[in-house]
């Protein structure tokens, strides 16, 4: 809506001029507001068109844009305009609240995508927790190297009896107990080269196709990559046309609706 005002900025100003009756034309420092606070949302535009994309993007496009959403609130925390800076904190407030419940599963993601691993997370924790920025990265480490433990346990657990003879079992289980050879496929995946950056990278594919070198992280991967950021277009987020009540809905209880609207 204030994109479209500023767009005819001119119009209201010779509206004023023709019609004695339009007494409510914006001042010059509030057309001038209109227009930054205009250009600072336009970065919430674009995430929210992301978020409810029709071709349900995988989780692990988000990260950035999350962590450009929190850089780019804290810096308008600290602006000299008092409006978006109270804009900033009460946005920043909210942000929190919500980004907490995701933070980490979003975190997994991005080291499950081989273009970036650990090395985007490192890059945004550095300017968002400053001194904090390890404990964050461990914390995350901690985090996906349960999962990888949790999913070896699964896959060891309900597997087939194994095959492969006594002598071969016992050899395995030294090399597991020598330090020298403690290097699981979590630390291998890590430890190769990062992909380049490709515009259309189908990271989907890509685990498609390495599962046989990575299973117990391809599973992981189908897993994480699968959930959904939002379940809400965009449409629906910002319009009532569609939220019509049947004669089922209004008999639901005020707790179903609730929860069917938040949903």
């Amino acid at each position: 809506m204030l994109s479209v005002a500023l767009e005819y900025r001119e119009v209201f100003n010779r509206l004023s001029k023709k019609e004695k009756h339009y007494v409510c034309l914006p001042s010059e420092d509030e057309w001038n507001m209109a227009s930054e606070v205009c250009e600072k949302l336009k970065l919430f535009y674009h995430v929210t068109e992301k978020f409810s994309s029709t071709k349900y993007p995988t989780l692990n496009i988000f990260f950035p844009l999350i962590c450009e959403m929190k850089l780019s609130l804290l810096s308008w925390k600290v602006s000299d305009n008092e409006v978006i800076k109270s804009m900033a904190s009460t946005m920043l407030t909210k942000f929190e609240k919500y980004r907490n419940v995701i933070h980490n599963v979003m975190s997994v993601a991005i080291v499950l995508d081989p273009r970036y691993k650990l090395n985007l997370i490192n890059y945004f924790f550095l300017k968002l927790y400053g001194e904090g920025t390890r404990s964050e990265i461990m914390q995350i480490r901690d985090i996906i190297t349960e999962l990888f433990e949790d999913a070896t346990n699964v896959s060891e657990g309900g597997g087939s009896t194994s095959s492969k003879s006594t002598w071969e079992l016992d050899f395995e289980t030294m090399l597991s107990e020598d330090d020298g050879f403690k290097k699981t496929e979590l630390d291998d995946y890590l430890a190769e080269k990062l992909l380049p950056n490709e515009e259309g990278f189908d990271i989907l594919m890509w685990w498609k196709c390495n599962g046989s070198k990575f299973p117990i992280l391809q599973k992981i991967a189908r897993d994480v990559l699968a959930i959904p950021i939002s379940t809400v277009a965009s449409k629906s987020t910002f319009s009532m046309s569609g939220n019509k009540v049947t004669k089922q809905r209004n008999r639901l209880k005020s707790k179903t609706v609730g929860t069917l609207m938040c949903s």
